[in-house]
């Protein structure tokens, strides 16, 4: 077990944190990546992606953070995710992405009204994070469906006098045997990485 910490990242006018966990449980906050901090031309900007590729998770050699939260759209809050992060199926993550130092995100975290149309026009960075939870809001839509049509319910022959009962009798609980839906493991046979907790339900 570690000591938890928070890291702010001086990124200027905008937001980038990182929050380590004791059970070393990474989650970032924001981000405010841009190309001149990449560089190391400017002294005034952290590489906040070096750091997290030098200090963060691996997971078969490939960075990654359990959790991203974006709280709000604006560009100083979500500058550099497009190319700083991996979006899309993470099977399809390859050597040059590893090249690239991407970074893989287990879970997304927002409200969708980050995104109301009030908020005027996104930046090329909100634009790939939206399209990022899309994807996976759809994927986690179609999970359900999936285990729904495999869900399977064994009902006693008397299951209609067990459930109904008469007037002013107490009706009993209704027993059955359940098969429930595909674990996510036979769900992600296919894929060749570990997609934990990608399709959480607070997406839906």
């Amino acid at each position: 077990m570690q000591d938890p910490r928070i890291t702010y990242f001086p990124v200027g006018n905008g937001d980038c944190s990182l929050i380590q966990l004791s059970d070393n449980t990474h989650v970032l906050i924001d981000c405010n990546i841009t190309d001149d901090s990449r560089d190391g031309n400017e002294p005034t900007r952290y590489d906040v992606h070096a750091h997290l590729v030098k200090f963060g998770k691996k997971l078969t050699q490939i960075p990654h953070v359990d959790a991203f939260i974006l709280t709000h759209s604006d560009e100083d809050h979500c500058r550099g995710f497009d190319t700083t992060f991996h979006t899309g199926d993470p099977s399809s993550y390859s050597k040059r992405h590893l090249k690239s130092n991407l970074i893989l995100i287990d879970e997304l975290w927002f409200t969708r009204r980050i995104f109301a149309p009030h908020e005027g026009k996104l930046s090329l960075a909100a634009l790939s994070f939206r399209r990022e939870a899309q994807r996976r809001i759809d994927l986690h839509k179609r999970q359900m469906e999936r285990a729904q049509r495999h869900q399977l319910r064994k009902l006693p022959s008397n299951a209609r006098m067990l459930s109904g009962g008469a007037r002013g009798v107490e009706p009993r609980p209704l027993k059955c045997h359940q098969v429930l839906f595909p674990s996510r493991q036979v769900i992600r046979r296919s894929k060749n990485l570990q997609d934990r907790k990608f399709e959480n339900s607070r997406f839906g």
